[in-house]
C-alpha cells in the first residue's frame, strides 16, 4: 500500500496549545500567540487523529490570515505549508502541490532554508504518489541542500528517506538501499534519533529481494525503536504482517495486522485503516476465505477510488481478481485486473506491474478453451510469466515474493 506519506515537521510543533491560553491571548490582542496557538490545532488535526483534517484547514486559515495581517510573512508561509499537508492528508493532492508552490513563492525572497526546506520535502511526497518522480526527486535533492544549510540533520534524514523512496519506486534497489543507510547513519548521531522509518524501508527491500530473514530482524529493529504509541509505528506492524504471512506463520500475520488494525482505529487513522484492510483481505485468500476477503476489498476500493489513490486501487483490484478467480468467477476476475491494468498503466513502479502482469497470465490460463484459441492463449500466457521473470530477475527482486508476485512455480 501507499507508504511515501512522511512529512517533515517543524521541530517547534508539539502538543496543542490549551484553547484556555487560545482565549487569553486573543482577549489580551496578542494576535501571535493567538496565531500559533491555532496553527498547533491545525497540525494536531493532521497528525494525532483527533480531529478532522478538513476542519483543521480552518484553523489554518485562520492563522494564515492574522500572520499576514501582521506582516510576517516567514510564519503565514509556514502555515501556507501546514494547509497543504492537511490537502494531501485527505486526498487532494493536487491541490495541496498548488499550495505547497504558494508557500515557496512566499518564501523565496526571504533567503530562508528551514522552512523551505519543509516545503520543498512535503510537496514532493506529493510529487511522488501523483507518480510525478522526476520533479519529486529534483525537490528532494534541493530540500537536503537547505536542510544541511540550516544544520537540521534530522530533517536531512528524512529527506534522504524521501529520495531513497523514489529511486524503490523506479526498481533501483541498489541506490534506494544505500540511501536509506545514509539517512540511518545520520540519525544515529542524534541524540534522540528516530531509526524506525529507514529501518523497515530497509526490511521491505530486503523482503523484496526475498531475503526474508533479514527482513524479518529489520522489521522487528524497526518496531522496537519506536516510543510506545507512537503515531507512525504502523508501518513497521504491517511490514511484520506481511513478513509473517511470506513465512507462512499465517496465524501470527493476522495477530499483526489485527493489533495494527486496533491502534489504527485508536490513533483514527483512516487511510491507514483501509490500508490494514487490505492486508487482512489478502491474508485471506492464504486462509482459503475469498468469500471473506472479498467484501473487504470492494469496501476498500470504494475508499481509494474516492479519494483517487491509484497505486492503493492497483494492488487491490489485483487481489480483488485472485478472490474472484478463486471463487470461480472468471468474468469479475477479468473485470478486476482490467481495470488494474488501467490504473497502473502510467505507473513506472515494477512492483506495482508485475503482480497484474502475473494476474493477468492466470486469468487467461484459467479462461482459456481448448484447441486452437485455447493453446495460443496459454502460449501467450506462459511468455508473459516468463518476461515477467526476466525483469524480477533483473531488477533483484524474488519473483514468488508475495509483495511484489505470487509464485510462479504453478504456471511453468
Amino acid at each position: 500500500m501507499t507508504r511515501y506519506t512522511r512529512f517533515v515537521i517543524n521541530k517547534e510543533d508539539g502538543l496543542v496549545l490549551e484553547r484556555t491560553a487560545q482565549v487569553k491571548a486573543g482577549a489580551q490582542g496578542k494576535k501571535l500567540v493567538y496565531a500559533s496557538a491555532r496553527r498547533h490545532e491545525c497540525l494536531d488535526a493532521n497528525f494525532s487523529g483527533v480531529a478532522n483534517p478538513e476542519q483543521g484547514i480552518a484553523l489554518c486559515e485562520e492563522a494564515y490570515n492574522i500572520f499576514l495581517a501582521a506582516g510576517n510573512r516567514l510564519e503565514a508561509a509556514d502555515t501556507v505549508r501546514r494547509i497543504a499537508d492537511l490537502q494531501a492528508t485527505v486526498g487532494h493532492r493536487e491541490q495541496s502541490i498548488a499550495t505547497y508552490q504558494k508557500a515557496l513563492t512566499m518564501l523565496r525572497p526571504l533567503g530562508e532554508h528551514e522552512k523551505t526546506a519543509a516545503v520543498l520535502t512535503n510537496m514532493a511526497v506529493s510529487l511522488m504518489n501523483e507518480g510525478k518522480l522526476d520533479r519529486a526527486e529534483e525537490l528532494s535533492r534541493q530540500a537536503k541542500t537547505h536542510f544541511e544549510q540550516a544544520g537540521d540533520t534530522e530533517n536531512e534524514a528524512i529527506a534522504l528517506e524521501t529520495i531513497a523512496d523514489i529511486l524503490y519506486l523506479r526498481g533501483n534497489l541498489a541506490a534506494a538501499a544505500n540511501i536509506y543507510q545514509q539517512a540511518l547513519n545520520l540519525i544515529t548521531t542524534l541524540d534522540h534519533g528516530s531509526p524506525g522509518y529507514p529501518l523497515f524501508r530497509l526490511a521491505d527491500l530486503e523482503f523484496a529481494q526475498g531475503r526474508v530473514k533479514d527482513a524479518h530482524r529489520l522489521a522487528q529493529q524497526s518496531f522496537e525503536s519506536y516510543p510506545l504509541n507512537d503515531y507512525d509505528v504502523d508501518g513497521a506492524m504491517t511490514e511484520l504482517g506481511a513478513i509473517l504471512q511470506a513465512e507462512g506463520d499465517l496465524k501470527g500475520a493476522r495477530q499483526e495486522f489485527e493489533a495494527t488494525l486496533s491502534f489504527q482505529q485508536k490513533m483514527n487513522k483512516i487511510g491507514a485503516i483501509v490500508e490494514t484492510q487490505v492486508f487482512l483481505a489478502s491474508l485471506a485468500l492464504e486462509e482459503a476465505h475469498p468469500g471473506h476477503a472479498e467484501p473487504l476489498l470492494r469496501s476498500a476500493l470504494a475508499e481509494f477510488e474516492k479519494g483517487k489513490e491509484d497505486t492503493d486501487a492497483v494492488k487491490t483490484y489485483v487481489i480483488l481478481s485472485r478472490a474472484m478467480l478463486m471463487q470461480g468467477n472468471l468474468d469479475e476476475a477479468r473485470k478486476a485486473i482490467q481495470r488494474a491494468a488501467e490504473l497502473g498503466r502510467a505507473s513506472p513502479d515494477p512492483a506495482l506491474k508485475m503482480p497484474i502482469a502475473i494476474q493477468r497470465a492466470r486469468v487467461a490460463i484459467a479462461g482459456a478453451g481448448h484447441g486452437t484459441v485455447g493453446r495460443a492463449a496459454l502460449a501467450t500466457a506462459r511468455q508473459q510469466l516468463r518476461s515477467t521473470v526476466a525483469t524480477a530477475k533483473k531488477l533483484g527482486t524474488t519473483p514468488s515474493n508475495a509483495k511484489l508476485a505470487w509464485p510462479l512455480a504453478n504456471w511453468k
